[in-house]
């Protein structure tokens, strides 16, 4: 049963974000409007649907610290848009979105179907998985201003407009370990330069991000891709450049801005 919002304007209210995603309009502030994370994900389930294929799901807010700025208790979690993953390397403009922004993480490929319904734990992802491999996340922003307000985040499907994945597979266990090192530059400066950078075990993240999905009675399909957090928190671009996120290992995926 999908939960009542609690405002008057229903479908009124669904149809405004949906055009608000499609026109790249500034984000709205839902505060006040729809203040319940459950009530927020009946209306995901509502503007997606409205947004296009996707090909995959994905994590966001799943590191203690932005769960307390966002009073919250567990991360929230949105669809990958698209009809596949763009290939490493891809050159994006710029002016195609209101406010782009990439964010570095692992990606999990999923090999076979997994029925709604089912309940996965982290330790027998090893099923489930084609391989893990190096992404960009997408997103627009749309100028957002409004505080963490996770509902907010929720209803606009976090604002994920994609995904650029490299395909070269990662050690699974080394990422189970923690074993690895990151390196994450914008433009040739160097971002991020460390080991263990991800705000959580992907094997836990994407264990969480199925089974929120079967919990709510939809299927997760072999191709998605789930994204598992951020290794830096969003980065709006400006101007041209290159941007690239590789391991100590020798993975790399890329991408590159123009106007």
């Amino acid at each position: 049963m999908q939960a009542v919002l609690s405002h008057p304007m229903g479908d009124d209210l669904i149809q405004d974000l949906v055009d608000d995603i499609r026109l790249g309009c500034p984000v709205r502030s839902l505060s006040g409007v729809l203040d319940d994370l459950e009530a927020a994900y009946d209306v995901q389930d509502q503007v997606v649907p409205h947004l296009g294929p996707t090909c995959g799901r994905k994590i966001a807010m799943n590191s203690a610290a932005l769960m307390e700025m966002a009073r919250i208790t567990e991360p929230i979690v949105g669809h990958v848009v698209g009809d596949a993953p763009l290939a490493s390397g891809a050159s994006l403009r710029v002016s195609d979105y209101r406010e782009l922004a990439v964010e570095p993480e692992f990606a999990v490929v999923i090999a076979k179907d997994i029925p709604a319904g089912t309940r996965i734990e982290a330790r027998a992802l090893g099923d489930v998985i084609a391989r893990i491999s190096l992404a960009f996340e997408l997103l627009d922003k749309r100028n957002d201003t409004h505080a963490m307000h996770a509902p907010t985040f929720v209803a606009n499907n976090v604002y994920n407009a994609g995904i650029v994945l490299d395909q070269a597979p990662l050690d699974i266990a080394a990422l189970d370990a923690g074993a690895y090192a990151a390196t994450f530059t914008a433009k040739g400066g160097v971002i991020v330069n460390g080991p263990a950078t991800a705000p959580q075990n992907p094997l836990e993240a994407c264990a969480f991000v199925i089974n929120h999905f079967t919990a709510r009675g939809q299927a997760v399909k072999a191709g998605e891709v789930i994204l598992c957090g951020a290794h830096h928190p969003p980065m709006v671009i400006e101007g041209t450049g290159t941007y690239e996120f590789s391991l100590s290992s020798g993975q790399e995926v890329s991408l590159s801005i123009s106007p």
